[in-house]
């Protein structure tokens, strides 16, 4: 369910006359420092509250209200913020609220003992039955969650009194998450009044109160989700579902945790109905919230706010390419036609080659072209003097030129823009060969594939074995972020493998630069390039 479904903005600020949909699950706000991602942020959240029985008697895990606090979304200044020149429009899931829209706008506050001095109320300003915010819980994580734990002086630390399924949810994705195998033995409530209340877990290692600012920042994400299910689980009837809304959500992550913790919010979207909106400038999110594999999810929208003379826009679907131009405020042209194409037998090449050639080499190859041919196809289009196959790099299985089916020398020698995978046969050959012999070793299965165990890797597998589909399917049941980190380990035992092969690609490039003009990388001390290692 998305609880709300579109904002229009009539004005706020340097917003005027902006439409934004927002009907989907998650919900990440970017753009430039200045084009008031929190502000709208903000707006979102203050447009729902929760005030009526039963639900406004549930509390969070750390005993806060499930409606947002003006004071943690906005700061205005008296002098630019005129009464009257904010007001927006939601459209709310008729589920949440039959009205299905509601206006808001700023009003003259009368109190004198509060720090604003507005107040935001229904468009007509009535308190009228039934002209109420619409009534929903929700959680707003401001920045105030990252202040620092080392910083807090007056630290309190209490082992928090969960359910066991509260504590093995907390455990669960706590770890997967951050990619950790931690043995989490209690989980602690770490608070200083007035600064904030977080979750952290204690191991047989390491206190609560001596996490990372990372663990910090999930425990906290964690929390508000373990609030919602607790508040499912109290009130099943009348829940419908809820929000939460995350300032700078990438703050303090490295970036394999921060797609984990997308992951996770899609996930616990669909099953507590939960809507997410966060702001970040993470380039890791938002190529990722721009990528093929988002748009087949399609729960997942990017709202990307621009500088447009006075005013904030938000031009509809935003690109990765726009994006990074924008934030790095680079403009250079990364044309395909200025690159050179790489043709392989198969995706499994493209597994290797990415493993295999430092990224700066990758970026001068245009991403990339699969021709499923093989390397006795190639030589016939080689003979026939094919332009696309003798001005492009041609990426052949091992046995091509070490194996069984080995090439003449005179026609390897002939075919300067080949290169081959290392090894004597095909190319999942020997990454198997590598991993068996190495299935009963803990070192190579370590925190780093985030679990992935040799029991895993081999779980349909009881015997070694030489067949080539066995062994192909097996490569194909690897997940493709271990299948990399296992590759890599393969190569980090055979460097010389490896370092052979960046040079042998190093030539068959400078070979096809040379005939379609490009700049060569240079080698031996005459370059920047790193070696392979």
């Amino acid at each position: 369910m998305h609880i709300i479904k579109k904002i229009h903005i009539t004005q706020f600020r340097a917003f005027n006359n902006v439409d934004i949909p927002t009907d989907r699950n998650i919900v990440a706000i970017a753009g430039q420092n200045g084009t008031h991602k929190t502000t709208l942020l903000g707006m979102l959240a203050q447009s729902v509250t929760l005030t009526k029985k039963p639900l406004n008697a549930g509390r969070t895990i750390d005993g806060e209200f499930f409606k947002t606090d003006m004071r943690e979304k906005f700061k205005f200044s008296e002098k630019h913020d005129k009464i009257g020149e904010h007001a927006w429009t939601v459209n709310i899931d008729s589920a949440i609220d039959e009205r299905g829209e509601f206006s808001i706008r700023s009003y003259p506050r009368n109190d004198d003992d509060t720090p604003f001095f507005l107040r935001f109320w229904n468009d007509d300003n009535s308190r009228r039955k039934g002209t109420g915010f619409p009534q929903c819980p929700a959680i707003f994580l401001s920045l105030k969650r990252l202040h620092p734990l080392g910083e807090m002086h007056d630290l309190n630390d209490v082992e928090l009194q969960l359910s066991a399924e509260d504590c093995e949810f907390y455990k669960k994705w706590h770890n997967q998450i951050l990619i950790l195998l931690d043995d989490i033995n209690t989980i602690h409530s770490l608070s200083e009044k007035g600064v904030k209340t977080s979750m952290g877990p204690a191991t047989e290692v390491s206190d609560a109160t001596t996490i990372s600012a990372g663990q910090d920042n999930i425990g906290k994400i964690i929390q508000a989700v373990l609030s919602f299910r607790r508040l499912k689980k109290n009130y099943p009837a009348e829940y419908k579902g809820g929000l939460i809304f995350i300032d700078e959500i990438e703050s303090t992550l490295y970036p394999a945790s921060q797609i984990r913790l997308l992951k996770f919010m899609l996930k616990m979207a669909k099953e507590l109905n939960l809507q997410f909106f966060f702001t970040t400038h993470s380039l890791t999110i938002l190529e990722y919230m721009t990528s093929d594999e988002a748009a087949k999810i399609d729960e997942l929208a990017l709202v990307y706010l621009k500088k447009h003379g006075s005013n904030i826009i938000a031009p509809p679907n935003p690109t990765w390419d726009g994006i990074l131009k924008d934030l790095t405020l680079n403009v250079e042209e990364k044309s395909v036609g200025n690159k050179v194409e790489v043709f392989a037998e198969d995706d499994v090449t493209f597994d290797f080659l990415d493993v295999l050639l430092p990224s700066r080499i990758m970026r001068l190859v245009a991403r990339q072209r699969q021709c499923t041919l093989g390397f006795s196809e190639y030589a016939k289009l080689q003979k026939q003097r094919i332009h696309e196959f003798i001005t492009n790099i041609i990426v052949l299985d091992g046995d091509a030129f070490r194996g069984a089916r080995k090439l003449k020398d005179s026609d390897i020698k002939k075919y300067k823009n080949w290169v081959a995978l290392p090894g004597n046969s095909f190319p999942e050959h020997g990454l198997y060969d590598f991993l068996w012999s190495l299935r009963e070793d803990p070192d190579t299965w370590d925190s780093v594939l985030g679990g992935f165990s040799s029991q895993m890797c081999f779980k349909n597998q009881t015997t070694v074995t030489d067949d080539k589909n066995l062994i192909k399917q097996w490569y194909q049941s690897i997940p493709t972020r271990q299948r990399k980190l296992l590759l890599r380990k393969y190569f980090l035992k055979h460097k010389s493998d490896a370092q052979k092969f960046l040079l042998d690609f190093v030539s068959a490039y400078n070979h096809v630069a040379r005939l379609h003009g490009l700049p060569e990388i240079l080698i031996d001390g005459k370059k920047s390039w790193s070696l392979w290692q």
